[in-house]
């Protein structure tokens, strides 16, 4: 029979040796060299299966749940290449509460914030939060105001060209007027040595009396008439005071018509859009 205290020495040894060996198994105290799932995993990694890397450390957390080790590896594995940035918080933050001692402790704390930057960017931004609200405000400012500046570019576009229009239209009447004053004014001879501009263009004269002061036309104009029977007065048919817009009629058509301009008619009817005449649209064309 064995004595009492022999029982207990061997009793002692019998709970030391249980009590060790689940801590071998399922404490901090593994051997993570010898973990079958580690050493799988990491050749897995090494393979670029890094998927099939995670499930081995999953299985190895299944049997161990606080192997620091496996928390360690998921977390970089799900940092690094399977970007699953919450499951990398969760992985590092457990490590450090299994292991705060850590010997890559900064390294965790670091990728934990990291994750969280990236897991920030990923959230949805709407315009129901103050910052979407406040950029929303801001573009909607600005896409009024290039509204508005557009429509007003416009606007400018358009007067300038019924300016141009009109410029136009007035330019080609000044030169049919010039062509038809030169056409019908008389020829008269020149001195051998004379190079006035009348030798040049017979119509010169004509032209120079339109512009000629007010004194020296009615000198001019005092001279006796050789023909007259042309400065006697005979009765005229009264110039018509509108005109009814006919298929095919422009505006410059119309001006020309009764001798004014297109700003002139434009005058005359401050409705009209010289490029937008209608079919029997009533136009002033003189003032009374």
């Amino acid at each position: 029979m064995r004595s009492p205290v022999r029982y207990s020495v061997w009793a002692a040894l019998c709970l030391g040796s249980l009590l060790t060996g689940c801590d071998a198994l399922f404490g901090t105290a593994t051997d993570d060299s010898k973990n079958s799932f580690l050493a799988a995993a990491q050749a897995r990694k090494e393979a670029f299966d890094f998927r099939g890397a995670v499930a081995l450390l999953e299985k190895a957390l299944e049997a161990n749940p606080r192997l620091s080790r496996a928390h360690w590896e998921l977390g970089l594995l799900h940092y690094q290449n399977t970007h699953d940035y919450a499951a990398a918080v969760y992985h590092l933050q457990k490590l450090l509460a299994l292991d705060p001692k850590w010997k890559q402790a900064d390294d965790a704390l670091r990728l934990i914030n990291d994750s969280k930057v990236e897991l920030a960017k990923q959230a949805p931004f709407g315009p129901d939060t103050p910052q979407g609200q406040k950029l929303f405000s801001g573009m909607a400012t600005q896409i009024h105001a290039l509204t508005a500046e557009t429509q007003n570019l416009r606007r400018q576009i358009e007067q300038a060209q019924v300016t141009i229009q009109q410029l136009t239209l007035e330019n080609h009447q000044l030169r049919d007027a010039a062509a038809r004053a030169a056409a019908t004014a008389p020829a008269t001879p020149s001195s051998p040595g004379s190079s006035s501009a009348a030798s040049v263009n017979p119509g010169y004269q004509a032209i120079a009396a339109h512009h000629r002061p007010p004194d020296q036309t009615a000198r001019a104009g005092s001279a006796p008439s050789n023909h007259p029977a042309q400065s006697a007065t005979s009765p005229t048919k009264p110039a018509a005071l509108t005109h009814t817009v006919r298929k095919g009629d422009t505006a410059t058509s119309i001006a020309r018509r009764y001798g004014i301009t297109v700003r002139d008619l434009v005058r005359l009817n401050p409705s009209l859009d010289p490029a937008r005449i209608r079919v029997g649209e009533v136009l002033r064309v003189r003032s009374s």
